[in-house]
């Protein structure tokens, strides 16, 4: 897949595959994606290229509540240092209101050392009259660790 940058006017090429696989209560999902061709440095060169994966499995503890757990990893061409994000997350029913709550630990982000933080993240959706309405509030808590 070619995806032009407007900003750059260059073409990224990108893949992405994924599988999803559910057993009863249990799914498992994984995928991979690679994208090339982008611009670092504010010029016209196209010199990075991106790779990600991830795993996922999820466990509907009952109709309305379900836990999950995500592992990804994300580097770059550019430097040797490798992102890792863990994602615990739990949703639950209401009927016409839906909670989700997840928790993100990330290192290294955006493939710089140290670069490590938290994120706890809640949402709460409702569907009426065929209009799905979603509120997030999102709560960053970041921190840095040099050693």
């Amino acid at each position: 897949h070619k995806k032009n940058d407007l900003a750059t006017a260059q073409d990224k090429d990108g893949k992405h595959i994924s599988a999803v696989y559910n057993m009863g209560q249990f799914t498992v999902a994984a995928e991979k994606k690679v994208v090339e061709g982008g611009d670092t440095n504010g010029g016209t060169e196209q010199d990075e290229k991106l790779t990600g994966k991830s795993v996922g499995v999820a466990y509907a503890v009952t109709k309305d509540l379900s836990v999950g757990y995500t592992q990804s990893k994300a580097e770059t061409s550019l430097n040797s240092i490798e992102e890792e994000t863990k994602i615990f997350a739990v949703g639950y029913n209401f009927g016409p209101v839906a909670l989700a709550a997840q928790y993100q630990k990330v290192d290294n982000a955006s493939s710089v050392e140290a670069n490590d933080g938290d994120i706890v993240r809640v949402r709460l959706s409702t569907a009426f009259w065929f209009i799905l309405i979603n509120f997030y509030l999102p709560i960053k808590i970041t921190y840095n660790v040099n050693i």
